[in-house]
């Protein structure tokens, strides 16, 4: 699931929001990122049923980590793409 997820975002990020390679590979790179935290604490890795409350508890844990505070608005901005777009993206 995560490849086609993957695959129609960074083709959603190049056609529909011409994006750099460089910003796409940082949206997919926060993707692999919120991947790791659902498998580290036992989420499901469905990207279909990941919900409001998981992505909160993974900016949380993004933001007492390591990022500065301009990156967590980047990445919260990029979850909500994905999030609010999930169905179409896993479904394209």
């Amino acid at each position: 699931m995560w490849d086609k997820l993957i695959k129609n975002f960074k083709n959603y990020l190049k056609i529909e929001r011409n994006l750099s390679e460089n910003t796409i590979t940082s949206y997919l790179f926060d993707l692999q990122k919120l991947n790791i935290f659902l498998e580290e604490n036992n989420f499901s890795s469905n990207p279909s049923y990941i919900n409001e409350s998981t992505l909160k508890k993974f900016v949380y844990k993004i933001s007492v980590s390591f990022l500065i505070h301009s990156s967590n608005l980047i990445l919260v901005s990029n979850l909500n793409i994905i999030y609010l777009n999930v169905d179409q993206l896993l479904n394209s």
